[in-house]
């Protein structure tokens, strides 16, 4: 149970904000010749790694890093992500965060849209909302979409960032959050009752979860990075939700991502950073950003 809900803090914390905001936009794409999305950033003759993932993989599917890959993370000293996952103590906080305080309860704030939508879809998974009653509305969206994905073989575990992170843990190599706690609690809580009553409205069923997955998830495994050029995450959005989460989960997120990325390249340090790939590209990505402050910027 334990490990359930930290699965489905997972998805809060990391995937289910970018997750609401994608609209696919399906062309075909030209594979590149090498896998997945790593970068070599400098300037001045210091440098890190950066590289992007989707936080969730296929169980019983290994991923096969190519050796630039790896001696890059061999090379480093510490691993960056977006939050650390092996902190026991941060995911008790978020734990605590994703339910209601006493004398509060969900049937409080989910609208009756909300409810008739996602019962028949719970029922299918074998879960009753009343379980769940002390649980805010976003954990009750995140569980969902947990529940849908793991019917499909889907983890966090196998997330290419959850892949290097267990490998830290091992070697003791130090893991450090390119996220505040604050920043990730805002960012959950965006829109209150309505944007999270919205989304629970508009969850999809497991087939239609599995196909958007597997969409993203062979994009950043076949380093196919125009795929994430194309993707609209909210940014000219009239929709004033999605607009705001487009400013606070990519904008902000990014902007404060890339002041502690251009201080690691400074200190001489060698890092190697692995945060979701929308992060990493599109308008307002991280490889933008740091071409433009004169980094160079070179495919692993």
């Amino acid at each position: 149970m334990k490990k359930q809900k930290n699965s489905i803090i997972i998805l809060i914390l990391i995937l289910i904000p970018v997750t609401l905001a994608v609209v696919y936009n399906v062309k075909k794409y030209t594979k590149p010749a090498s896998k997945c999305i790593f970068y070599k950033v400098e300037k001045n003759g210091k440098y890190l790694y950066l590289g992007g993932t989707i936080h969730l993989g296929k169980d019983g599917e290994s991923i096969n890093f190519s050796k630039s890959v790896e001696n890059a993370y061999k090379e480093s000293s510490a691993l960056g992500v977006e939050v650390n996952l092996t902190d026991a103590k941060a995911m008790t906080k978020y734990g605590k965060a994703s339910t209601y305080p006493k004398g509060d309860n969900l049937y409080k704030h989910i609208s009756p849209a909300a409810k008739n939508h996602i019962e028949p879809i719970m029922n299918r998974l074998g879960l009753k909302l009343d379980t769940y009653k002390n649980d805010n509305l976003i954990y009750v969206a995140s569980l969902i979409t947990a529940e849908e994905l793991s019917y499909s073989h889907i983890s966090a575990s196998k997330g290419i960032d959850s892949i290097f992170m267990s490998r830290a843990k091992v070697s003791n190599k130090k893991i450090i959050p390119l996220e505040s706690m604050s920043t990730q609690l805002k960012i959950a809580a965006i829109g209150g009752d309505t944007y999270q009553n919205c989304t629970l409205e508009t969850i999809p069923y497991e087939d239609d979860v599995k196909k958007q997955f597997d969409t993203r998830y062979n994009a950043v495994i076949n380093g196919n990075t125009s795929y994430f050029d194309k993707i609209d995450l909210g940014k000219n959005s009239k929709d004033k939700f999605k607009s705001e989460l487009y400013n606070l989960s990519i904008l902000q997120v990014n902007n404060d991502m890339c002041t502690k990325i251009e201080n690691y390249i400074k200190s001489g340090k060698k890092y190697f950073i692995v945060v979701g790939t929308e992060h990493v590209l599109g308008p307002d990505g991280l490889i933008k950003m740091l071409k433009s402050k004169g980094y160079k910027v070179t495919r692993l």
